[in-house]
């Protein structure tokens, strides 16, 4: 019978467990279940604002389906104006790019694989125009299906079992490294991620077993990925993608429950933290390096509190959404935050793009920011509704399907309109 993955939370019990073996992974030694608790550290400086970032800080992600866009001319934004805006190509790849099939064919999977995708991106980019060109890259690449309810896998001729992809399953990890070591001598290759709201996989569920066994083999895999790629070149930039959605609002909850904590409080998140980011961070062995910088989405859950359908508006709106995020560098330490894709996830949205990125600036003004980008550059048409071009993404068998809120997620709207949304103004707005 065909499995499938779901989210789900943890009993107590298995969320003790999988404490445990994180633990483990993280720390070569016996846990001292007496150990006292350290007391919680204070709490950052709370963000105010207005939080710019210089070009260098500014990636753009780009694809060729935002070309007939740049190219229209109408709207005033050319390719010289978007590298003089902006200091970093982002391109934002799946481990395997396929419309069709989670698990790609092993005959295929180098041409769909980060390093052929990103080549042909900045081919296609130059060729279109010559502007479009950029002496820092970054990639972003996904392990995960958009909907975050599968890993993207090549199928395995042998041993392997393309129903169910694990992050033990040594074809599916030697694969995995080969890609990056691969992608690794991408000329003017700067950063890496590894990986795209990696902890929401730590709460998946195969039918009614928690995937937290799981979320440990990918932390030991993530630090092979990271020494591939050091081996290969080692001044890229490497670091892990998570989500700051789900640690505050899946993680935290649930280890509060398992340890009678505060949900919302500052140790029920320092110990989610401690959970699924920190053993990505180092290697338990000597505690050698193993993150350059932490990468976190911020595509919050616009319905759920503390935002409740507004990105704050103003500054009595705007003040829980900032405390919400303020102890951010706690769980970075000393790395730098990159953010590698940001949105506010709501068809027809407006200008409360605009508003959201006012209010991450703001909250992220106290944070070592190296880098950050917004999700698209511009829309997916939705329209017309019997071949909109948005069904590229949305009409792909699950769960390779993007949510509609994908396709309109850009800066520039269906019409190219960047004044629309108040984003590329207000991103591109100097310190």
């Amino acid at each position: 019978m065909k499995q499938s993955l779901r989210r789900g939370g943890l009993r107590r019990p298995a969320l003790m467990a999988a404490c445990v073996a994180l633990l483990c992974a993280c720390e070569d030694k016996v846990v001292d279940e007496e150990a006292p608790i350290e007391p919680s550290p204070a709490l950052p400086a709370l963000g105010d604002g207005p939080g710019h970032w210089a070009k260098a800080q500014r990636g753009l992600i780009i694809d060729d389906d935002d070309l007939p866009i740049v190219n229209a001319g109408s709207v005033g934004v050319t390719g010289a104006d978007l590298a003089e805006r902006f200091g970093l190509l982002v391109i934002a790849r799946p481990y395997v790019d396929s419309l069709n099939t989670r698990c790609t064919s092993p005959s295929l999977a180098a041409e769909a694989q980060p390093r052929r995708a990103a080549e042909r991106v900045i081919a296609e980019l130059k060729a279109d125009d010559p502007a479009l060109s950029w002496d820092r890259v970054a990639v972003n690449v996904d392990l995960l299906s958009p909907d975050r309810s599968a890993v993207l896998d090549v199928c395995f001729e042998q041993g392997g079992d393309s129903d169910d992809p694990r992050f033990d399953n040594l074809e599916h990890r030697a694969a995995i490294v080969a890609a990056f070591e691969d992608l690794a001598g991408l000329p003017d290759l700067a950063y890496v991620t590894v990986g795209l709201d990696m902890n929401q996989y730590f709460h998946l569920r195969l039918d009614d077993t928690v995937r937290h066994d799981d979320y440990t083999n990918f932390v030991t895999l993530y630090r092979e990925v990271y020494r591939a790629i050091k081996a290969v070149n080692a001044e890229v930039q490497v670091g892990p993608g998570i989500s700051w959605s789900v640690l505050r609002t899946l993680t935290a909850p649930e280890v509060a429950a398992a340890q009678d904590l505060d949900p919302d409080g500052l140790d029920a998140l320092l110990a989610a933290s401690r959970l699924t980011v920190q053993p990505l961070l180092t290697d338990g062995r000597g505690g050698a390096k193993t993150a350059d910088f932490l990468a976190i989405s911020m595509i919050p859950a616009h319905t759920q509190a503390p935002w409740n359908g507004s990105p704050g508006t103003d500054d009595a709106s705007r003040g829980p959404l900032l405390e919400w995020l303020r102890p951010l560098s706690l769980v970075s330490g000393e790395l730098p935050v990159v953010v590698p894709v940001m949105d506010w996830a709501e068809v027809g949205a407006g200008g409360k793009k605009g508003q959201y990125l006012i209010t991450l600036k703001a909250a992220l003004s106290n944070v070592n920011v190296a880098w950050a980008a917004w999700r698209r550059l511009s829309d997916v048409p939705i329209e017309p509704a019997s071949n909109p071009p948005c069904a590229k993404y949305t009409a792909r068998p699950a769960p390779l399907n993007y949510p509609t809120a994908y396709c309109t997620s850009g800066m520039f709207n269906a019409s190219g309109d960047p004044n629309q949304r108040g984003v590329y103004a207000e991103l591109t707005t100097d310190p």
